[in-house]
């Protein structure tokens, strides 16, 4: 039998696996002799490995069994006891240069001769720890050597049949799947707050195959190989009148057609899937980005380390640059703090792979965002952190019931204000958002009174409006409203996120822009 070690080469990365490529040579005599082929990890899919051969051979009888080859450890081993004997043989030697250093109890020797000894002592013992020093990081690196090689005893081999048309060196190539290992996005913005803002997108790639993963090509997948190409089957949907007397039986979840959905979702799962003032943020080169038929792959231009068991390596994939509008925004009803905005075109956002991005303003890191990419609408405002230095307030300043014996309702009237203060030392724009409540009844009325330039949103009662606030200046803005309701009804207040609004054709409260009951639909 001969032994090959192969190493590894290169790397298809995917969002959950790996497909691995090790290449040796080897140095064959014409005929036919079995090479056992090493280094396939223990955490490979042995069903999906492959070997490939140069021309002029040809395989047969291939199989797998365990490492049980002892040389290597052994090696490691008696080197390691050669080691440590040689340390423990210069302790002794630097206990016997410093006993002997005690000429107090010995009178046959001379001044010269203490003399000579002293003044050698300290050049030899630190001879004898130098080389003490350098023994000990030899024995550590063995010891970690004799950890792998102990590793390397339990992986598999594949044995196989090789046949040889002539002498020669021949390249070998062994394919497999790894299942532990994969990467992950990572999204960046990048924006000073003024200019175009950048959305990184970056590779946090990981592996935990037990062995490093060294100067290596490595190509990144978007997607994972499908574990399941079954196409999504349809089922009939029957609508018949039911029997007021007989139940309706329970429909079970993930049936008919909703089950239907779920299996075209994991079936196309793969197809879903990229400044400091004084110093630029180090770039690398950007990878060629490749569209296939199911997935984007983009091919790293350098060599990448990917070390097993130990943290994420990462790498840059691509870079978007967005115009983006700039702005300060507050909601100070629900939270008393003003916050910097971009807002950017949602169709040249890319395909985000996640949803969340980290956020550097100006290079400086400010938090995570969510980013929704709604494609309903027309825009994408990205929180890019709080801004402190705009300052803002709200308070009820009054609240007010009354009865109307007319036409016996109770009536309320609030007022409220905000103030906005600008600390900055320049003007500043801020968009300014405030609501009030919507009626979802006909026999309640909300009415505005007071709005200070505030524009409103009828379906949902939201206000907002933009105010220019002078360096060092402060801005009060006024909100009243009242709310009528039958005196003999009490007042329900609920939060909701749909359309708290009746039908004005039928009356029924809409949970969308189309009534249900009669089919009125809002303009």
């Amino acid at each position: 039998m001969k032994v090959i070690q192969t190493v590894p080469f290169s790397v298809n990365l995917f969002r959950s696996g790996a497909e691995i490529t090790r290449t040796a040579t080897a140095e064959l005599s014409r005929g036919t002799e079995t090479l056992v082929i090493k280094g396939i990890s223990t955490q490979a899919n042995l069903n999906t490995a492959r070997l490939y051969c140069g021309k002029g051979i040809t395989m047969s009888n291939m199989r797998f069994e365990v490492d049980s080859d002892e040389t290597e450890v052994n090696e490691i081993t008696g080197k390691l006891e050669a080691l440590r004997q040689e340390n423990a043989a210069r302790e002794m030697q630097k206990t016997l240069w410093e006993t002997n250093g005690d000429f107090s109890s010995r009178t046959s020797v001379s001044a010269s001769e203490i003399e000579s000894y002293i003044l050698a002592l300290p050049h030899r013992l630190k001879e004898i720890q130098e080389a003490s020093f350098a023994c000990a990081k030899e024995i550590e690196a063995l010891e970690k050597k004799l950890e792998e090689a102990s590793k390397r005893k339990t992986r598999p081999v594949m044995i196989a049949e090789i046949t040889a048309e002539a002498d020669g060196s021949y390249p070998l190539e062994v394919h497999y799947v790894e299942n532990n290992a994969g990467w992950s996005p990572v999204y960046e913005i990048h924006t000073d707050g003024q200019g175009p803002l950048e959305l990184l997108l970056r590779a946090s790639m990981n592996q935990n195959s037990g062995e490093d993963w060294e100067n290596i090509k490595v190509r990144l997948f978007t997607g994972n190989p499908s574990g399941n190409n079954t196409l999504p089957i349809m089922n009939t949907t029957f609508l018949d009148i039911q029997d007021p007397f007989r139940p309706q039986p329970v429909r079970q979840r993930g049936t008919g057609m909703m089950m239907g959905a779920m299996k075209a979702v994991s079936a196309n799962e793969m197809m879903l899937e990229d400044a400091a003032p004084m110093m630029a943020m180090m770039e690398t080169p950007e990878p060629e980005e490749i569209e296939d038929l199911t997935m984007t792959e983009f091919e790293l231009e350098m060599p990448q380390n990917i070390r097993s068991e130990e943290a994420e390596s990462m790498a840059d994939l691509t870079k978007s640059i967005l115009e983006a509008d700039y702005e300060v925004c507050t909601c100070p009803r629900i939270d008393a703090s003003t916050y910097l905005t971009a807002k950017v075109k949602t169709a040249e956002l890319p395909n985000l792979l996640t949803n969340s991005a980290k956020v550097y303003l100006s290079g400086m890191y400010m938090g995570t965002v969510v980013l929704n990419q709604d494609y309903s609408e027309e825009f994408e405002t990205v929180s890019l952190g709080k801004e402190e230095r705009i300052r803002v307030s709200t308070k009820e300043v009054s609240k007010k019931t009354s009865k109307t014996l007319l036409k016996a309702q109770n009536v309320t009237e609030y007022v409220y204000e905000t103030t906005i203060m600008n600390t900055l030392g320049r003007e500043v724009t801020v968009l300014v958002k405030d609501q009030i409540p919507v009626s979802a009844n006909k026999a309640v009325t909300v009415d505005l009174i007071k709005a200070d330039g505030y524009q409103k949103e009828e379906e949902t009662g939201f206000l907002k409006q933009t105010v220019t606030i002078p360096a060092g200046g402060s801005k009060v803005l006024t909100l009243s409203y009242k709310v009528s309701w039958p005196k003999d009804k009490v007042l329900k207040e609920s939060a909701s996120a749909g359309y708290p609004k009746f039908c004005p054709e039928c009356g029924s409260v809409l949970s969308s822009r189309t009534c249900s009951t009669c089919g009125w639909t809002s303009n």
